[in-house]
């Protein structure tokens, strides 16, 4: 990693409040202020995040620390077409304060929601343009199966995945490991934390506010409760054993994979300090092996869609 990395990077989706609900601007601005202080020097947004106010929120937050971080953003599916990704890049450059962006991410494949199908060649020469002009440095693709990871990497290189990924949603990232280290590309896991399932603070049957889309993850479905609360149960085991939190052993998994960094949402200050601790947090192989088999547990209900919602 550069100096500017972070092994965990600060999510921003909530701070784009769609999608979600309760979130307190003046909460989710003190934790991007202190997130420095607590070795969170990464952070990951996108346009989409509140139709720009996730980059708008983090370019005037950080914008005189931009030697300090690494910023992470990304293009809708609707706009993959040559002209429109520069277009969007542009847009979050200036909505980040920035003049360049460290990487920048392909958000979903062309063809997802409704959007057109671009063919990979017109996207990837937008991003490789983009990079010779030195607007980005890095090119990642999100959301992306095995087979369009292969369409992409065939019109230059791709340095970084970011899927979903974590103890109890990990099936898919098994498919794309062997091409994704073979070419030294890094994983940023997305939801590490299950959508806060794998901090324990959900009970079976836990019922969402109407807006918050967790509504619609399968994790939070009736048929894998049982399964669910029953690893919840022997990871809190292992926790307490250690003394730290369960979203600590859940975070410290997913950092023990290779070339793996997890995208952490963190509406407040509390959940900073929670989430920065994991990064002291030490699994041995024993504790590793454990909790692979706790996560196996649910992942083995689990169909072969990669996308967390229904």
């Amino acid at each position: 990693m550069t100096s500017n990395q972070s092994t965990i990077i600060f999510g921003t989706w909530q701070a784009g409040k769609k999608h979600w609900v309760g979130i307190n601007d003046a909460h989710i601005r003190d934790s991007i202020a202190a997130s420095l202080d607590y070795g969170i020097t990464s952070f990951d947004t996108a346009p989409v995040y509140g139709d720009g106010l996730a980059e708008t929120i983090l370019g005037d937050m950080l914008h005189h620390k931009r030697d300090q971080i690494e910023l992470i953003s990304k293009v809708s599916p609707h706009r993959l077409e040559f002209q429109e990704v520069i277009q969007s890049c542009e847009e979050s450059l200036v909505r980040l304060k920035t003049q360049t962006l460290d990487m920048l991410c392909v958000h979903w494949p062309a063809g997802s929601y409704g959007s057109e199908h671009v063919p990979w060649e017109d996207t990837m020469r937008a991003f490789l343009s983009l990079k010779e002009s030195g607007k980005i440095k890095r090119i990642g693709l999100s959301n992306v199966s095995h087979e369009q990871l292969n369409q992409a990497m065939r019109w230059g290189t791709v340095d970084a995945i970011q899927n979903p990924f974590s103890l109890f949603w990990n099936h898919f990232e098994h498919h794309i490991r062997p091409i994704r280290l073979e070419h030294s590309m890094e994983l940023l896991a997305y939801s590490p934390l299950g959508q806060g399932i794998l901090t324990g603070r959900f009970k079976p049957g836990h019922a969402f506010q109407s807006g918050d889309h967790r509504k619609r993850n399968i994790l939070f479905k009736p048929h894998l409760s049982k399964a669910i609360h029953s690893s919840l149960e022997k990871m809190n085991e292992l926790a307490n054993q250690k003394e730290c939190s369960m979203a600590q052993i859940a975070l410290a998994w997913v950092m023990n994979q290779p070339n793996t960094r997890p995208i952490v949402g963190m509406r407040s200050i509390d959940q900073l300090i929670d989430n920065a601790a994991a990064l002291h947090i030490k699994l041995s192989k024993e504790e590793q092996i454990q909790l692979d088999k706790i996560g196996q547990h649910v992942v083995q209900f689990l169909d072969q869609k990669p996308v967390m919602w229904r």
